[in-house]
């Protein structure tokens, strides 16, 4: 098996991680969490047209798992390749990224649990490489893009 395929399937298995701890965290908050999350992205995408979905699904699994990852995992590591900075710092400005104050109550529980991902993201950069990191984010975005499709 290759560096790549093995990289791939710790990424997928991160990825479901992720998606744990999400609810995880949104149960102990006594939240709707995820599926919130995902009606609020289904809601915002309502009477687009189906390209537009589809450019929507590519931007939320390829693209924004290739720049978050490279900004908030890689960039760091290369600049200040301290664990403070990549498991406390950067994880912190990656959940702070995710604030959103239309989902209301959800924020701190939503907040935390990007925070605990960009950790996870971290930790799948180090041990699987950049291709672990960015498989992990798509399949834990591919959740709520596939709102989109029901």
């Amino acid at each position: 098996m290759s560096s790549i395929s093995s990289a791939v399937y710790l990424g997928v298995a991160g990825g479901l991680l992720v998606k744990g701890v999400h609810i995880a965290i949104d149960e102990s908050f006594g939240v709707p969490g995820i599926p919130e999350v995902a009606r609020c992205f289904k809601e915002d995408h309502a009477g687009y047209s189906t390209p537009f979905k589809a450019m929507s699904v590519f931007e939320h699994v390829i693209l924004i798992p290739l720049g978050e990852e490279g900004f908030f995992r890689v960039l760091p590591s290369i600049a200040i390749p301290h664990p403070l900075v990549n498991y406390a710092i950067a994880p912190t400005a990656f959940g702070l990224l995710h604030y959103d104050p239309k989902q209301g109550r959800l924020n701190t529980p939503y907040v935390l649990s990007q925070i605990v991902s960009g950790v996870i993201f971290a930790a799948l950069l180090k041990t699987g490489g950049f291709s672990a990191a960015f498989t992990a984010h798509a399949v834990s975005n591919l959740y709520t893009v596939c709102s989109l499709l029901t």
